[in-house]
């Protein structure tokens, strides 16, 4: 959206075929590079349900109850321990830091010192710049009603994720106005203005709530309670299958073997190492089975038995499944390959990312050699 709006900014230059040309080979450019991430979503979201696309949907609705005031858009706290207390996020002293940070905000407000300073070829760049920003800023706050914005915006989620545009925009704004301030800055001004940032900062730093992290909770494998509305692992369950995620206490209780749901059989020898799991079957009466295997339902896992290739399937409580043939017994080897789909996405994304480095490289070079023709000319004349 950020870029829709640049080029709003832009729009009478797009008569210009080389301009448009070169916006149609960005573009492109972009789209073969997230490739391996929007492809297998899409495949997953369209292969079945998850709890993000239904139980934790991202309509209007719950987009409004995650608004931020403008308050803490401008002064919440640095509080380090938030994610070890993501089960109350709701309480304001175990709350995330929402803030954009006077360190931006600030030197946004050089802008009418410093306008006439920018190079005419540069404004409306900066100009639109602060534009987007104020606007992203503003999409975060209760100012927006999500309910009345098309659903493509508000899938977003949490509208604080919208603060990575005016983040990214105000850094360089920032940087600008400070250096076309601080350009007649004496050593003296220098020294003042560090002296007062100090003073500044020092307060801000003791008000922060630090609480001291054991990082070897994030590596420690987890258990589940099915009573707990969240996990360090999964945050909030929201990328479950929604069969897993409504059956949260199976899930936390399951044991890592495969499980007969279907016909009759003998598991045996059951050997899991993460993503790889072996288990020898009988089929005791010559009819189709049905197994359960110890791995959520996501897309990628293959199976096979004497060589042949199993089905593979959802079961009801949203994990893989796998239906061995009638009259088959031995031993079934599962792995995670991934999709041919998603394989094919990294090696467009590869392949993208190789053009655009090319690209790069080759419009820095024509740009170089024009130059080097006008520095000729200009010297011949």
């Amino acid at each position: 959206m950020a870029c829709a709006v640049f080029v709003i900014f832009y729009l009478t230059k797009l008569k210009d075929w080389q301009i448009l040309k070169k916006l149609l080979i960005h573009v492109g450019l972009i789209l073969l590079i997230v490739a391996f991430f929007y492809v297998p979503m899409i495949e997953h979201k369209m292969d079945t349900d998850y709890a993000i696309f239904n139980e934790y949907k991202a309509t209007g609705v719950a987009t409004n109850t995650a608004r931020i005031s403008l308050n803490k858009l401008l002064f919440s706290k640095m509080q380090w321990g938030w994610a070890l207390n993501i089960e109350n996020d709701t309480a304001t002293e175990k709350d995330m830091c929402y803030a954009i940070g006077l360190t931006l905000i600030i030197p946004l407000l050089f802008t009418p010192f410093v306008y006439k300073k920018i190079k005419k070829p540069h404004r409306r760049l900066y100009i639109a710049s602060i534009f987007i920003s104020i606007l992203f800023m503003a999409l975060t706050t209760e100012l927006i009603d999500w309910t009345k914005v098309p659903y493509f915006f508000s899938f977003v989620q949490f509208p604080f994720r919208y603060l990575m545009i005016p983040s990214f925009l105000l850094s360089i704004v920032g940087a600008v106005n400070i250096a076309k301030v601080s350009e007649k800055f004496s050593k003296r001004d220098v020294l003042m203005v560090s002296m007062i940032a100090v003073i500044y900062i020092t307060p801000l730093m003791q008000s922060a709530v630090i609480t001291t992290l054991d990082e070897n909770q994030f590596y420690e494998v987890e258990r589940l309670d099915a009573t707990q509305p969240t996990s360090l692992c999964c945050a909030k369950f929201e990328y479950l299958p929604s069969k897993a995620f409504q059956n949260r206490e199976y899930l936390a209780n399951r044991s890592q073997d495969p499980i007969l749901i279907e016909g009759e059989g003998e598991i045996k020898n059951s050997n899991k190492d993460k993503s790889s799991l072996t288990f020898d079957f009988t089929n005791t009466n010559g009819k189709e089975a049905k197994i359960e295997l110890p791995y959520l339902y996501y897309l990628g896992y293959s199976a096979e038995i004497n060589g042949k290739k199993l089905e593979m399937s959802e079961s009801d409580k949203g994990f893989v499944a796998v239906t061995i043939p009638e009259n088959e017994s031995g031993t079934v080897e599962v792995s995670f390959t991934g999709t041919t789909l998603t394989k094919i996405s990294m090696a467009v994304s590869i392949i993208g990312t190789i053009l655009f480095i090319a690209y790069v490289i080759y419009s820095e070079r024509k740009v170089r050699g024009k130059n080097k023709i006008l520095k000729l000319k200009g010297e011949s004349k």
